[in-house]
């Protein structure tokens, strides 16, 4: 997990600098091909050395699609209008989330505590 954080610290300046010059979109996509590289370099071939491998390519994608998705976000049409609107929309969906999630995780947690039907 260590090596995910690492690589993410060039793979954001690097992706940064490619969304600057092929465009954010890009940026976004050459990140989700990263990951899944990662992804699938650990799942075809498995081992100690390859997971450090894998988690550093998809540390570094993860990077690279934040630099993407980050700056297509504060592009949107409605931080574009009025960055404190976009802040309060996105702070009413996270409260709702969170409200949410917690009546789902009990919900969860009753179905786990019935006793099977025999």
């Amino acid at each position: 997990m260590t090596w995910s954080g690492i690589s993410g610290i060039p793979g954001e300046a690097a992706g940064g600098r490619f969304a600057d010059h092929a465009g954010r979109r890009k940026a976004a996509g050459m990140g989700v091909l990263l990951m899944t590289a990662g992804l699938f370099l650990l799942v075809l071939c498995p081992g100690t050395w390859l997971l450090s491998v894998s988690m550093f390519i998809w540390g570094f994608g993860w990077a690279f699609n934040h630099a993407g998705v980050s700056t297509l976000l504060a592009g949107s049409f409605l931080l574009r209008r009025s960055f404190t609107a976009g802040v309060v929309v996105f702070g009413i969906a996270l409260a709702v989330f969170v409200l949410l999630s917690g009546k789902l995780l009990k919900e969860k947690q009753k179905e786990r505590e019935l006793p099977l039907a025999v």
